[in-house]
């Protein structure tokens, strides 16, 4: 272990090298002192400094949201109002090169004889680098706080009196910390705002003058260490006395009763120099230049994760991470003589890695150079940041999807609207056509695009999450058995197919088709990420317990708690997929691939999202890409439920009805008008949700049934359903929409409506719809 013999060396670094910039403020607001530190956090002369008053409007100070710093606030109103010390103020000032800077101010008043305030002292720090660390820093405090209570020195802090001649006749205890009441039996209520000659009435007959020794330090503000026996106590103590503030003084005692026996000089040092050194929550360390580690603190060795044995037979130079740390901290120290607020990465026994903020000076000790550095680990803080920056970016994809899924629903809705047009009247001239006519192959070449086109549209919505076909109970592994043969064709032949599946896997609920399509599509995006090498391409299924931090890797940001859940997992061993495109593949029209639309992932977010289930995907360059899709389990059901009964066939009855379509695009009523004329029914129409209503309030002819439009302008499709039910609770209304039905499940729970009309719709599908109804009324009738 190392150790000093001269005991004032270390206290006096310590002072020559206090950062704490302070200033004094007269009892008029005018500083009539300033400290060098305060020169340079205030970017301004001290001469400059001690011109100004507290609140000159020079200062420019704002409070942490830019607004005016209000008078009320400031650290020397309410130190003059309240008499009283303040703490932790923050405020931003601008220096004359218009930079901001965060300061911390404390600030505490000092009183005169009579109790009145004299003048303020005001001790700030820079925070604008620290800013973003307040909340650990001001828990550093509270545990500094705890440090000071339990500290093995006993502590006091004291005002110095005087009479009229200025010399010090008593002193009054204002804080005292735990050990001092253990060691000289003072109890802290009994003895705070007392004058020790009323605490210790027998104060003067001691050998040595206590007031005359503090009145000095107090006084001059010049720290005085000394040992003395104390025959009141009957203790030995080594006492440290030094002044933080005219008038005022701090006494450290040591109790050194049981130590006599051992060496006066190495007592004293070893003394002063564990209770900082030791019990400091800071890691301290003091090497060599050359490296080479001669003492450390406990913390240190915690934190690195050494004993002091192993440690003093390290060089510093080996803890460190990598060589650019290592030669950045040298270069720093030959050119300076010291670092301040550098940090380095470390590496620990363990081999585990982490980041230190450390802070070195160049002291000469028994006139040796030696180096003290002290390292603050910061590693918890670094790895909050990051998880905090990484569900930023969760978020922020979330919504950027979100809204793209907004864009894509509009735009399959409208697009929907426009292929009714195309479609339907492709099939209205191929029904009027001659059976030889040239035109019918063109006709049907229209028809057949218009469907594709709309395919693309559902594709879009799934995207969106606004497609959802069927609700029902599934057994994934029947899914995956079912293609299995199917997949095994569509992938590359020289890919090796491995699928197991978990024979413990609870059920699902959804949409089956859906769900194929999301086998469907993350296997064959497996498949070209072979691009023809060979590989392997493995499906399996499980039950697992999803813990917070596995779901933590999610793509997007999720609302799944931790619980047990069905994963369908895709892995390849393909070429991986690049660390700055994996944020982008699940984005609509998003593609690598030179014949692909973008639409296949896109529809598998989708689909999950859907689901209420979400993705993670991980994937390595050139080790291949795992997509792990994970849904919740539904229970409670066997394979026999939600059979549903059969549609019955439709009849080839031709019905006649009194029609009113309501749409407010053109082409969708001229379409819809024509198809229902040519299936004989009456058909009225009507271009907005206000025009409908008045059609079937004031026309003198009822309507058997109404097609209502859902999205139009002024008075929507929904409002419009409520006001027709106000005037006919029984008349039958369709609803049709560019949507889905999935999408207005929610708007219709309350309400019953005849029957659902998805865009773009053909003559089959809208005769289909008007014969189901037919049928559901006939059933009811029997």
């Amino acid at each position: 272990m190392f150790s000093f013999s001269l005991q004032d060396q270390i206290w006096k670094k310590i002072i020559d090298k206090c950062n704490l910039a302070t200033v004094i403020v007269d009892i008029s607001g005018s500083i009539v002192y300033a400290n060098k530190a305060a020169e340079k956090i205030l970017g301004i002369k001290k001469e400059s400094i001690t011109d100004r008053v507290y609140n000159s409007p020079q200062w420019k100070t704002t409070d942490l949201d830019g607004n005016p710093f209000l008078e009320e606030n400031e650290p020397f109103t309410r130190v003059k109002k309240d008499l009283a010390p303040v703490h932790n103020i923050r405020q931003f000032i601008e220096w004359p090169n218009k930079k901001k800077i965060l300061l911390n101010i404390n600030a505490y008043p000092l009183l005169d004889g009579e109790g009145k305030m004299s003048h303020m002292v005001a001790e700030m720090i820079d925070i604008t680098a620290n800013y973003a660390l307040i909340r650990e820093r001001e828990e550093y405090h509270r545990n500094y706080r705890f440090l000071f209570t339990n500290m093995n020195s006993a502590y006091a802090f004291h005002k110095m009196l005087y009479n009229s001649q200025g010399e010090p006749i008593d002193y009054i205890f204002l804080d005292i910390n735990e050990k001092f009441t253990e060691l000289t039996g003072l109890e802290h209520d009994l003895v705070i705002g007392r004058k020790v000659s009323e605490v210790i009435p027998n104060i003067f007959d001691s050998t040595i003058n206590w007031v005359q020794t503090y009145g000095k330090v107090a006084k001059s503000g010049k720290p005085f260490t000394f040992e003395q026996y104390d025959e009141i106590l009957q203790k030995t103590w080594l006492v440290n006395a030094y002044s933080p503030q005219p008038d005022h003084f701090v006494t450290l005692f040591l109790d050194i009763s049981d130590r006599k026996k051992m060496e006066e000089n190495l007592r004293r040092s070893e003394s002063k120099y564990r209770s900082l050194f030791e019990n400091s929550p800071i890691g301290v360390a003091i090497s060599q230049m050359d490296g080479t580690i001669i003492d450390s603190n406990q913390s240190l060795l915690n934190m690195f994760g050494y004993t002091i044995e192993e440690f003093t037979n390290l060089n510093s130079l080996d803890t460190y991470a990598n060589s650019v740390d290592r030669t950045q901290t040298i270069d720093k120290i030959q050119h300076n003589k010291s670092i301040r607020d550098f940090e380095v990465k470390f590496k620990r026994k363990n081999g585990d890695l982490f980041e230190a903020i450390i802070n070195t000076n160049l002291v000469e000790i028994n006139d040796q150079p030696l180096l003290m550095t002290s390292f603050q680990d910061v590693s918890k803080l670094r790895r909050i940041e990051r998880e905090k920056k990484n569900m930023d970016r969760k978020v922020l994809t979330t919504q950027k999807l979100e809204s793209l899924g907004i864009l894509a629903g509009g735009i399959a809705h409208d697009f929907n609207n426009l292929l009714v047009g195309i479609l339907g009247n492709a099939e209205l001239a191929l029904m009027d056509a001659t059976e030889n006519s040239g035109t019918r192959e063109c006709l049907n070449d229209i028809i057949d695009s218009a469907k594709r086109a709309a395919d693309l549209s559902q594709q879009m919505l799934l995207y969106a999450g606004k497609r959802q076909i069927q609700d029902k109970p599934i057994f994934l592994n029947e899914e995956v058995s079912s293609m299995e043969n199917l997949l095994k064709r569509l992938v590359s032949k020289n890919a090796s197919f491995d699928i197991s599946l978990s024979p413990e896997l609870s059920s699902i609920r959804g949409d089956p088709t859906q769900i194929r399509q999301v086998i469907m599509n993350l296997i064959l995006n497996a498949s070209d990420s072979l691009d023809g090498q060979e590989g392997v391409i493995r499906v399996s299924t499980e039950q697992k317990y999803c813990d917070e931090a596995f779901l933590a890797h999610s793509y997007l940001k999720t609302n799944l708690r931790p619980d047990k859940y069905v994963l369908f997992k895709v892995e390849d061993t393909g070429k991986g997929i690049e660390p700055d495109i994996l944020p982008k593949i699940f984005e609509p029209f998003f593609t690598t691939k030179e014949k692909g639309r973008g639409l296949g992932l896109s529809a598998v977010l989708g689909i999950v999202q859907s689901h209420k289930g979400t993705i993670i995907v991980s994937s390595k360059k050139d080790l291949g890409t795992t997509f792990n899709v994970i849904l919740p389990i539904y229970e409670q059901i066997n394979k026999n439920d939600d059979i549903k009964t059969p549609i019955k066939e439709i009849t080839g009855q031709k019905l006649h009805y009194s029609v009113l379509l309501v749409d407010d695009e053109p082409s969708v009523l001229k379409v819809g008008q024509k198809y229902l004329s040519r299936m004989g029914h009456k058909v009225d129409t009507a271009n907005s949700g206000t025009d409908a209503l008045k059609k079937v309030k004031n026309s003198s002819q009822s309507y058997d049934l109404i097609i209502l439009d859902l999205i139009m302008p002024h008075m929507d499709g929904f409002t419009a359903f409520q006001k027709i039910r106000e005037n006919s609770t029984t008349l039958p209304i369709f609803i049709s929409s560019g949507y889905t039905e999935y999408d207005i499940e929610d708007k219709f729970k309350d309400y019953s409506i005849a029957g659902f009309l998805q865009k773009p719709f053909t003559y089959e599908e809208i005769l289909t719809m008007i014969h189901k109804w037919e049928d559901t009324k006939n059933t009811k009738k029997l």
